[in-house]
């Protein structure tokens, strides 16, 4: 009878640590770069998929984040496709996005209201960066 009080008291251990393991935060760190140019996207929104835990990337591109040992990480960006990426226990991942093309109509804005620049009747002009 003593002998399997012990078997299970040490079952019950090894499964504690088990658990323990599966809910194990590290530090993920990494860098998000354009699939095309491999530039650095500075202000890329990196989350944990189903929690409230965030981040974003500095100007290197570069971020770091607490998160769950195997977690899915959700990478996204204005222009830019979202990438998924689920950790394996790894520290460091380095994520290439992709640009989402699409093709924009030019606007105009007219002192009544907006109008796409084809069905305006009259001269159109075009401000940029520069002038401004």
């Amino acid at each position: 009878m003593q002998m399997g009080t012990v078997v299970m008291t040490l079952l019950a251990l090894i499964s504690f640590n088990f658990i323990s393991y599966a809910q194990e935060q590290i530090t993920v760190t990494g860098t998000v770069l354009d699939s095309l140019d491999n530039i650095p996207l500075p202000g890329v929104t990196v989350s944990v998929e189903g929690a409230t835990t965030s981040t974003k990337t500095n100007e290197d591109g570069e971020f770091s984040l607490n998160v769950p040992r195997e977690a899915t990480l959700v990478f996204a960006y204005l222009g830019y496709n979202t990438a998924y990426r689920t950790l394996q226990g790894e520290d460091h991942i380095d994520v290439r996005l992709s640009s989402a093309i699409q093709g924009l109509d030019e606007v105009v804005v007219v002192g009544y209201g907006q109008q796409k620049k084809i069905s305006v009747t009259g001269a159109v002009s075009s401000v940029g960066n520069k002038e401004l």
